[in-house]
């Protein structure tokens, strides 16, 4: 954290114009992460799987332990989990993004809902271990079907609440 400071500060004192006043690792950033995230499917597979669940009007319950909720339950299609609770493409394609610039060897997801957004995590970082919590054993079993149908094995769905679960996993 202090190299960075100091790299930082050594920067902007050697900058002498407005163009070189940012820092090369922002522009790195800026080139290789948010240019190259657009609308268009960076995983068609993924969008394949995507499309599917927008299709899917099984019915399941749901166990909301979400933020203000008191553990409610209630009946919905994944069709409309699909459309109100998934990640849209452009989010997706920035995730895939930037898990493969950050070179993260683990990564922590924090609500999988159906899976797709660690599909993307998981594609864009194929070599890294990702972690995802989610409480609702409803969309635990779809997170987990969407990631077998893509035979992703680097993604372990950890059923249960933020506040059991969160600190279990930070210490592995």
């Amino acid at each position: 954290m202090i190299e960075l400071l100091l790299r930082y500060l050594k920067h902007y004192w050697l900058s002498t114009t407005i163009y070189n006043e940012h820092s090369p690792q922002l522009y790195r950033f800026w080139e290789e992460v948010i240019k190259k995230s657009s609308n268009k499917s960076l995983e068609p597979d993924v969008e394949s799987i995507r499309k599917g669940l927008l299709k899917d009007h099984r019915i399941i319950e749901r166990h909301d332990l979400g933020q203000g909720s008191k553990k409610t339950r209630k009946k919905v299609s994944i069709a409309q989990l699909a459309r109100t609770s998934v990640s849209p493409l452009r989010k997706c394609a920035l995730l895939f993004q930037v898990a493969g610039f950050t070179k993260a060897d683990h990564i922590l997801e924090l609500g999988t809902s159906l899976g797709i957004s660690s599909a993307y995590l998981a594609k864009g970082r194929p070599n890294a271990t990702i972690i995802s919590v989610e409480g609702d054993p409803a969309l635990v079993a779809v997170a987990q079907s969407v990631h077998k149908e893509l035979k992703l094995s680097n993604i372990n769905v950890v059923k249960g609440s933020f506040e059991v679960r969160l600190p279990e996993v930070l210490k592995s």
